[in-house]
């Protein structure tokens, strides 16, 4: 079995570049949302919710099966099919890029014109077509990276350098006097700079397979066959992300859709939680499962569970009660009217956390095809109800859609995850974090109504001010949390166990569980 203390490190390093992509990301979209109309950011969001579905198709799935099979035959010895797949996957993207490029460069009128009714949709599909080749190469030359366990490249990469090359280019060319052809091209440059730089990594620094003289043993139809099922479960994963965006812009406008997707970057906020647990909860539990320690797998899940839920409820009541302020100090007054799907948007995000433990649960336990019934079944919801919510609520049409969707993903991951395993996350101490936030809720609701308006001060003030407000409002609910005695002896057993597999001790954390618990 590989060595936890390694995963675990990858998975810190991994931590690290999701944080700053983070940051990034809510920089970008804030300088987005700042200088372009609502009109310019929903024609993005459509041309980049397409460009998603052309990637992916260039990729078949092929970056899945270089990390499964490249430290496969690593651990083996089998240096000529370690570089056979690497060499393979690189060929079969290079090939299907250039195929799917192509295919949307002469597609783009139909789709931009066609369907959406949107001249400057194509003109952006055209420059997002000559960034095919280049993101479905970089996306494969990353994954290779993680094969070979060097995170350190792919958080350099994608992370951090991928990320302030779009910023710095969209910036240029915005003050040279481009508007949406600025983010166009800033996406086509940044996937242009992340392969060369993902390349020179590889071949230098990660495994040459270029100047190695190791004689590669291809096996496509391994890598293949491996590959394509993991394509299906990534279209439709895809389709629940997206599918709101483009229904939007086809029953609506540009403009609702630019309104609505600034409204779905801000609820993200409340997936931070889960996706940072998520990183440790997989190789912990996978070293439970294999030696069948039942006990502290049922420990572990419940406890995880319970932290996700206890750390994203004044996330979801801050994102709630400040939906309104929020969007206006982040993006500017145009963006208000998409408070309401914020409000949704977040409670179907919120389940969304926790429907992340549940699906690699079931990735444990060795059962993934549920994930693919799961995600195949909450896409099909979600077409289904934005055709016909979106037509009578436009906004909080989509955002419902969204919402039950994954309610429905959510009560499915509960089901199968207790009938083949016995585990349940839930017990009465969900009792506290639900008292504290209630109690809370009511002098943050007179705030909010009554207090003075942040956004009567000039930005970035008003976000501070937001900042300082969220966090008085965090540690005052965890504060009460712990005096309602919300913690446990499982909260210790439980941090105890990423210590040791992490290395990192964390004392006072651990102290005060032991005083409260």
């Amino acid at each position: 079995m590989e060595d936890l203390s390694t995963v675990l490190k990858g998975a810190g390093l991994i931590f690290s570049g999701f944080f700053a992509s983070k940051i990034f990301g809510y920089i970008y979209s804030i300088i987005i949302a700042r200088t372009l109309a609502p009109s310019e950011v929903g024609i993005l969001a459509i041309a980049a919710g397409v460009l998603g579905y052309v990637i992916m198709f260039a990729n078949l799935g092929v970056p899945m099966g270089v990390l499964r099979y490249v430290p496969f035959y690593k651990s083996k010895g089998q240096d000529e099919k370690v570089k056979g797949t690497l060499l393979g996957g690189i060929g079969v993207s290079i090939i299907s890029s250039v195929v799917f490029a192509v295919l949307l460069f002469f597609l783009s009128d139909s789709i931009g014109i066609g369907f959406f009714n949107e001249p400057v949709v194509s003109n952006v599909l055209k420059v997002f077509a000559l960034a095919v080749p280049f993101a479905a190469l970089s996306s494969l030359l990353i994954i290779a990276m993680q094969a070979f366990k060097q995170i350190k490249y792919r958080v350099l990469t994608r992370n951090v350098t991928e990320s302030i090359v779009k910023i710095s280019s969209f910036l240029v060319l915005f003050f040279v006097g481009f508007r949406v052809m600025a983010a166009a091209l800033a996406l086509l440059f940044s996937y242009l700079v992340s392969m060369l730089l993902a390349l020179f990594f590889v071949e230098k620094k990660v495994y040459s397979f270029v100047r190695t003289k190791v004689k590669a043993d291809y096996d496509l139809k391994t890598l293949m066959n491996f590959s394509w099922p993991l394509f299906a479960s990534t279209f439709f994963a895809l389709m629940l992300t997206t599918i709101d965006f483009f229904m939007l812009g086809y029953f609506l406008d540009t403009a609702t859709v630019g309104i609505y997707s600034m409204s779905e970057t801000l609820s993200r906020l409340i997936l931070l939680v889960s996706q940072c647990l998520v990183i440790l909860f997989v190789p912990i539990m996978t070293s439970y499962f294999a030696i069948g320690k039942k006990e502290e797998m049922r420990v572990f899940f419940r406890t995880v569970t319970r932290w996700i839920f206890l750390f994203s409820l004044p996330v979801l009541i801050f994102l709630i009660l400040f939906s309104a302020p929020l969007l206006e100090a982040f993006y500017g007054a145009q963006y208000v009217p998409g408070f309401i799907s914020l409000s949704i948007l977040s409670m179907g995000f919120f389940l969304a956390g926790v429907v992340e433990v549940k699906r690699d649960m079931l990735k444990v336990i060795g059962k993934p095809r549920y994930n693919l019934i799961n995600t195949v079944a909450s896409a099909i919801v979600n077409i289904a109800l934005n055709w016909t919510l979106i037509p009578l609520f436009g906004l909080a049409g989509a955002a419902l859609s969204t919402a039950a969707s994954y309610l429905l993903w959510y009560v499915l991951g509960l089901v199968e995850v207790y009938r083949l395993t016995g585990m349940q996350p839930y017990s009465r101490r969900y009792l506290h974090p639900i008292i504290a936030g209630a109690i809370l809720t009511v002098p943050l609701y007179f705030l909010r109504f009554f207090g003075p308006s942040v956004n009567s001060f000039p930005l970035p003030i008003n976000i501070v001010l937001l900042a300082l407000f969220s966090g008085v409002f965090f540690f005052a609910y965890l504060f009460l949390v712990v005096v309602l005695g919300g913690l446990s002896k499982e909260d210790l057993l439980v941090l105890q166990k990423i210590e040791t597999k992490t290395g990192i001790k964390i004392n006072f954390l651990r102290n005060f569980i032991k005083r409260f618990s």
